[in-house]
């Protein structure tokens, strides 16, 4: 079997090979453990029931797992939704081509939410930026820039619950799913 040349010995003037079954292994072993090679997140990665409930203080009536993609303007999104009671808490994950073109992308989403009826909170600790915003009394969430990926948590509620301590609970929750990208 032809193995890779990889180095000539200088001592010697030998080379060094590596057969393809080697290469193989070496590449296997990247792409099953996460830490060596990068790993297709998606919105539902970030997030799960058990975690969602506590954030909420309710418990999940609904939630189908999403491990899809769909490409919205030339850039890949994917959604997780868990619906409970008369709310529900959207998770949406979308990956920009650059780290500039999600900085770009970040920027055009805080000036969007810039409103009388907004009330929005710069965070720090949360990737590279990071947003909390409320609406009236019935949208709450975060929004997160980290490299070329941005990360939206929205909890939406449909009666008039203030969101007391809804942030302090949350931001815990939303530091480990970013850590995961």
């Amino acid at each position: 079997m032809r193995g890779l040349e990889i180095s000539k010995c200088p001592a010697k003037g030998t080379t060094m090979q590596f057969s393809s079954i080697y290469l193989l292994v070496v590449g296997l072993l990247f792409v099953s453990n996460p830490s060596l090679a990068a790993t297709d997140v998606v919105a539902c990665d970030l997030f799960d029931e058990p975690t969602v409930s506590s954030m909420i203080g309710a418990r999940i009536k609904q939630h189908n797992p999403n491990r899809r993609k769909e490409i919205n303007k030339g850039i890949p999104n994917s959604d997780c939704t868990f619906f409970y009671e008369r709310h529900t808490v959207r998770v949406n994950l979308s990956e920009y081509a650059s780290n500039a073109d999600a900085a770009k992308a970040y920027a055009e989403a805080a000036k969007t939410y810039a409103t009388p009826n907004v009330t929005l909170t710069t965070e720090s600790g949360l990737g590279e930026k990071a947003f909390w915003y409320r609406i009236a009394t019935e949208q709450f969430g975060f929004t997160v820039l980290k490299g070329n990926r941005i990360v939206v948590l929205r909890i939406n509620f449909k009666d008039a619950n203030t969101g007391a301590g809804l942030k302090e609970r949350v931001r815990p929750k939303m530091q480990t799913a970013v850590s995961k990208l």
